[in-house]
């Protein structure tokens, strides 16, 4: 499942605080509704953007061109120097798979629209340029600052992270149920990392953006719901871009686990708080046991010079209801994947976007 998204001129002023709050609100009504019902209010509230920019539209296929040479010459050298930055480090276990991640991406380099699941998707631009790891931004945001990316009165457990890195001033997870785990990737390989083993590959499971991610990847959110348990509001997880001068790109990791006959709904937000050139390469992986019911929505309103590339591989078990829907409304170029594998019968996995 693959949506492709560019901006176009504005029509009509509607502001994107307005419909992001808007879509954010309609469909966490609709959360413990069908499927139908939470798409029907999706749409409905990103009406807004239709008339605030062009209607989504597949990209247009441009002439095959090989990934640029520089981002593969660069990347190997850049791994090295922020090493020390990265979550795990001493691990044996994820220090040998961030080897094997660079080496996969430093021999493939970026996909090209020769590789047919990338030629809708023309990465020519992105690979013009070198995008250095966004600096970490510790000050300088306040709670304050984060209402345009909020829906109003929306009760909800919540983790806010700056470039690529967890804001724990930002964040407000509240009390969560017993049988509920919400943190970050970047805490729980200090803190249990056997738990975080135990839900990675140990191969490279996917093209070069998933390798370079693995190479890469700062912190992300990470939440594990027990059997049986019911999550008793929605996990907001926004993810905030704040780019330096140059070109920067944020290394997002997230883990969503959930038990057997769970039930949670998830929001993910993606936002970029100026107009800097940067780079969003999440991947989001997703467990469910037999006879969970997860929904997960998704909204991507980036910056008007950033490339969103997601990648959410699920392997869902029997009688698993997940329902999806991510809407685009912000980067110059964005695409989501999402890779389900269905290792049961009577699985309910319904994909929608806009």
């Amino acid at each position: 499942h693959h949506c492709h998204a560019r901006r176009g001129p504005a029509r009509r002023v509607v502001t994107t605080e307005a419909a992001e709050h808007a879509f954010i609100e309609a469909t966490a009504e609709a959360a413990g509704s069908e499927a139908a019902a939470v798409e029907a209010a999706a749409v409905e509230a990103l009406a807004g953007f239709d008339e605030h920019r062009a209607p989504i539209d597949a990209l247009v296929h441009l002439a095959a061109v090989p990934a640029p040479a520089p981002v593969q010459r660069s990347t190997a050298e850049h791994v090295a120097a922020v090493r020390d930055s990265l979550p795990g480090q001493g691990l044996p276990w994820l220090d040998a798979l961030r080897l094997r991640a660079i080496e996969q991406f430093a021999e493939a380099g970026l996909p090209t629209i020769r590789d047919e699941v990338w030629k809708f998707t023309n990465l020519r631009a992105l690979g013009r340029d070198v995008y250095a790891l966004a600096p970490a931004r510790e000050n300088g945001i306040a709670v304050e600052d984060l209402a345009p990316h909020l829906p109003a009165d929306l009760d909800c457990h919540r983790l806010v992270f700056v470039n690529g890195r967890l804001r724990a001033d930002l964040s407000d997870t509240g009390a969560l149920p017993q049988g509920v785990r919400l943190t970050n990737l970047a805490h729980l390989l200090d803190d249990d990392p056997d738990a975080v083993q135990r839900y990675f590959p140990d191969d490279i499971d996917g093209d070069s953006p998933v390798a370079l991610n693995t190479a890469f990847m700062t912190d992300g959110a990470i939440l594990i719901i027990d059997d049986g348990v019911t999550l008793d509001r929605p996990v907001h997880l926004l993810y905030l871009a704040d780019p330096g001068d140059g070109p920067s790109s944020i290394h997002t990791r997230n883990l969503i686990v959930a038990g057997a006959a769970s039930d949670a709904t998830v929001n993910e937000s993606y936002a970029g708080l100026n107009s800097g050139a940067y780079w969003t390469n999440a991947v989001t992986d997703i467990v469910a046991a037999e006879g969970a019911k997860l929904r997960h929505i998704k909204l991507q309103s980036e910056g008007a010079e950033a490339f969103h590339l997601a990648a959410t591989r699920a392997r869902f078990a029997d009688s698993v209801a997940y329902h999806s829907f991510v809407a685009q409304t912000g980067a110059r170029l964005a695409r989501n994947e999402i890779a389900a594998t269905l290792a049961g019968s009577n699985i309910d996995c319904r994909l929608g976007g806009a």
